[in-house]
């Protein structure tokens, strides 16, 4: 199984309903991409003395890393992005990983 984490920070003047539409876009990729087996974002509730570089974080699973490599060519994806992600982030980072090795 394949990890696709996804940090971003959403641009301090992004408005909270473009914010809310950006999330729930995201969210409606699980049902719009077959390939995603578990899909989970959050904001941020860091309660420590240094505050998050990011804002949200969104997880993904896949079976492989072909089944991500359709996720991220997919129409769905494109038009997340480009509609929701590019005019309202201001910081974007990601990682993905293969699980198997490390379980504990």
């Amino acid at each position: 199984m394949v990890r696709h984490i996804i940090f971003f920070k959403f641009r301090e003047d992004a408005p909270a309903e473009q914010v809310e539409a950006a999330v729930q876009a995201l969210r409606s990729l699980k049902q719009e991409v077959p390939q995603i087996r578990e899909f989970t974002i959050g904001k941020a509730q860091n309660k420590g003395p240094r505050p998050p570089r990011y804002n949200w974080a969104m997880v993904m699973d896949f079976d492989s890393f072909e089944d991500l490599d359709a996720y991220n060519k997919s129409a769905a994806h494109d038009r997340v992005v480009q509609e929701h992600l590019v005019p309202l982030v201001e910081h974007i980072t990601g990682i993905d990983y293969d699980l198997e090795p490390y379980r504990a």
